[in-house]
């Protein structure tokens, strides 16, 4: 796993500009857009998400990898069931994002939400969430274990720390990748314009 986040680095490298607060449930109303400025686009070969090689168990219980994902346009953002206030704030942005897809490519989006949360988001925890947000069949929730979940939030540059409580504080960050699993656009904030985001998504 050290390997393939070590093919990382050119990306991570483009990307550290990037100031990111960390953020609970008490998130403040600041927003960045940095859909255009996320990814270094002079780095010529930019490595795929679907690198990592870590397990993940959807809502419904099937154990896949990140690459089941392949063909489609993953939109998706790091959440936690028991967040009171972001993590609901983030779906909404999300939800607002596909409301706005055109009717051509809505079909090849999926929105792809992955738990923090390794000891208590199981894929039954995560059922009651989906159900409890509301979400359509084109979305995925995802329980993973406590290494793939680091790899993963480093890989998207997201920060994020658990508490003592058990909840966490952490960034809010949307990230959109192509068909490949290449990072295309990020937004970082609650109440981020969705347009950048969908504009690479129509570019496509």
């Amino acid at each position: 796993m050290r390997k393939i986040i070590s093919s990382y680095a050119p990306v991570l490298l483009g990307i550290t500009f990037l100031l990111i607060s960390l953020a609970g449930c008490t998130e403040s109303h600041s927003t960045v857009s940095i859909a255009d400025k996320s990814v270094d686009d002079s780095v010529s070969e930019k490595p795929s998400v679907y690198l990592i090689e870590s397990l993940w168990q959807k809502q419904t219980g099937e154990t896949i990898k990140l690459d089941a994902f392949k063909g489609k346009i993953p939109v998706v953002s790091m959440i936690f069931t028991r967040c009171a206030y972001a993590c609901p704030r983030t779906i909404a942005d999300l939800k607002n994002i596909e409301k706005q897809l055109p009717a051509g490519i809505k079909n090849d989006v999926v929105f792809v939400l992955i738990s923090f949360d390794d000891q208590h988001d199981s894929p039954a925890q995560l059922r009651k969430f989906a159900t409890k947000m509301q979400t359509g069949k084109n979305w995925v929730l995802l329980h993973g274990d406590e290494e793939g979940i680091r790899d993963l939030a480093m890989v998207l540059n997201v920060k994020y720390k658990k508490q003592p409580d058990g909840s966490f504080t952490h960034s809010n960050m949307i990230t959109m990748l192509d068909r490949n699993g290449v990072i295309k656009a990020q937004s970082e904030g609650l109440g981020a314009d969705p347009a950048p985001i969908l504009t690479r998504i129509n570019n496509l």
